[in-house]
């Protein structure tokens, strides 16, 4: 799923300030529908010039706390952001020990140049790395010894759920179990 960030804020090119940030949450949180399974929705900024990180703050980012925390099949990602945005959002992030992805997106809607902006601390770093280069695992593939074994099932839960939280992870159920793989890929 895809949202034209420019459509949503009446084609202005400049996106600066909390109100405006604001004024972008509402309408995403009016005009996004809830996904049956669990997707990325990218929220495209091209044709954006500049985007300060107080609206980035109370806009995209706000969404993304917003529907994350209640447990939404959306996992927002920015797309088609300059480099002047993804400084600030990049800021922004280093700023709270939070990380988000951004991508190119093609008009087909296949999403290239993926990379995780801000920062993870160490053990979710490792943990985002260990589901990257899997693809797709489960706690017990985590804590069969091969990644750490003095990491216990507890600690391999609590890291990928920090890490569906921020949306950079989707969890998945099958049966009684729970898949995790990345919120974005190639």
């Amino acid at each position: 799923m895809k949202v034209l960030i420019k459509k949503e804020v009446g084609n202005h090119t400049v996106l600066a300030g909390a109100a405006e940030g604001g004024a972008l949450l509402s309408r995403l949180l009016a005009s996004v529908e809830e996904p049956r399974t669990p997707e990325p929705v990218f929220l495209d900024f091209y044709g954006i010039a500049v985007a300060t990180a107080s609206f980035l703050r109370d806009g995209p980012l706000a969404y993304r706390q917003l529907v994350r925390s209640r447990g939404s099949n959306i996992y927002p990602v920015i797309a088609n952001a300059n480099d002047k945005i993804i400084e600030e959002l990049r800021l922004f992030l280093l700023s709270r020990n939070d990380a988000m992805f951004c991508c190119a997106l093609s008009r087909a809607g296949s999403a290239s140049d993926i990379r995780l902006v801000g920062a993870l601390d160490d053990k979710q770093a490792i943990t985002l790395e260990l589901v990257r280069r899997l693809g797709k695992v489960d706690t017990g593939m985590l804590t069969d010894g091969r990644y750490d074994p003095l990491v216990k099932a507890t600690a391999w839960n609590n890291r990928l759920a920090a890490l569906v939280e921020k949306g950079l992870v989707i969890e998945s159920a099958r049966g009684r179990g729970k898949y995790f793989r990345l919120s974005v890929r190639g």
